[in-house]
């Protein structure tokens, strides 16, 4: 029997329409991913053209100090280290007591000297709680903002006074007996080892500002980086309402300023930062935490 030649032109060219479909819908799904493609990137794009979120205001601090035997208890030995960790909303603040020799299941009074109030000026000595030796004399406990407020023998937690926040400003640490004689003292204006580190903003009208801190055991210097300001004029840096350096911007209004301290650990003890033109006026400024 003989094949219709019809036939098979018919087949032929239902088979060259299918791959053509085949084909057509190929590229439209092709398409259609290279439109996505370009979607995404004019969107990224647009994004990138709005200006950035100001960055937030940076801190952090860490002090380890061993404690001075007062000669009350002989063996008595201790350590204390202090975590501070924050932005401009929020931080995270501890107290780690480490106390071992004291004497053998024996209550002890925590105090602290607190760093300052808010005009600079010592706020006295705060009673933050007692705490029990376990049958070893040893003790170790941390004070942190949702301490429990008991300390069982040997080890605990106590609340965090607001007097002694910030951690960073808090100038002594104390274990007392009963009798309110020191056995332990740390002293934190120089610990044995600390880190202090703080970025903020320092803008102020129309001038931008930045304030970058950094200190430890060896070295403390500060930075303050400023534009807006007055082209080729005099500005100085004041630290605590004290000016300590003075430097020309340059022809744009820029300006980078710098100061090393003579001790660095009188950074934990700065305040406030402001830059001032030749009048005395402060035109940016950081009131330190």
């Amino acid at each position: 029997m003989k094949t219709n030649n019809n036939s098979k032109g018919y087949r032929k060219n239902g088979k060259k329409l299918a791959l053509a479909s085949q084909g057509l819908a190929l590229m439209v799904k092709a398409m259609v991913a290279v439109a996505a493609v370009f979607t995404v990137a004019i969107t990224q794009a647009e994004a990138g053209d709005k200006p950035p979120k100001p960055g937030k205001g940076i801190l952090h601090y860490f002090a380890q100090d061993h404690m001075e035997n007062a000669g009350v208890v002989a063996e008595a030995s201790g350590r204390v280290t202090i975590h501070e960790n924050g932005k401009s909303k929020g931080k995270a603040q501890d107290i780690h007591i480490d106390a071992h020799h004291l004497e053998a299941n024996a209550t002890y009074d925590i105090t602290s000297g607190a760093g300052q109030d808010t005009n600079g000026t010592s706020s006295g000595t705060v009673s933050v709680g007692e705490i029990t030796t376990d049958r070893n004399g040893n003790a170790v406990v941390d004070l942190r903002d949702k301490g429990s407020g008991k300390a069982p023998a040997g080890k605990g937690k106590l609340p965090l006074p607001s007097e002694l926040q910030p951690v960073h400003a808090i100038q002594q640490i104390n274990i007392q007996d009963m009798n309110g004689a020191v056995v332990l003292s740390a002293d934190l204006t120089t610990p044995d080892k600390f880190e202090y580190f703080v970025k903020t903003d320092m803008s102020g009208g129309s001038v931008k500002g930045s304030l970058d801190l950094k200190a430890n055991v060896h070295k403390g210097q500060l930075k303050v980086s400023a534009s807006g300001l007055e082209a080729s004029s005099d500005y100085s840096l004041s630290l605590n309402g004290t000016p300590v350096t003075t430097k020309t911007t340059d022809g744009k209004g820029k300006l980078k300023i710098g100061w090393e301290l003579d001790n660095p650990a009188d950074a934990l003890s700065l305040q406030t930062v402001d830059l001032l033109d030749s009048t005395g006026t402060a035109v940016a400024s950081a009131t330190l935490p």
